[in-house]
């Protein structure tokens, strides 16, 4: 994704009609397996909330990484899939299980 979250699912003129395929293809995905937005920014974050595209991809069940790596949710996701079923490991995935997530990202943390 780009920005807070966002992938290119907006047609809004002819240079951008096959735009809705990709959000429906995703939508296919995340009912077959888990597919995560994540953030590849060491203090960024996810915030699918923000704008309705987020929101969007949210309702077609893409699952909020808010500010996990994509190799933490890599690594989360097996270990998950090896030790739970997956509707269990979808959920959980967007639970901060050893500190993975961040509870907030605090404007101290980068002035130290």
């Amino acid at each position: 994704g780009t920005g807070l979250g966002h992938a290119p699912i907006n047609a809004i003129d002819d240079w951008t009609k096959q735009h809705s395929l990709l959000l429906s293809l995703l939508k296919k995905m995340a009912e077959k397996m888990v597919v995560m937005m994540c953030t590849q920014c060491q203090y960024g974050r996810v915030d699918m909330h923000v704008y309705s595209t987020g929101r969007y991809l949210l309702q077609a069940g893409i699952l909020n990484g808010e500010d996990m790596t994509p190799e933490t949710a890599y690594l989360k996701l097996g270990w998950l899939l090896g030790n739970y079923p997956k509707k269990e490991a979808k959920e959980l995935m967007c639970r901060n299980l050893v500190g993975e997530l961040a509870q907030r990202t605090n404007i101290d943390t980068f002035l130290k």
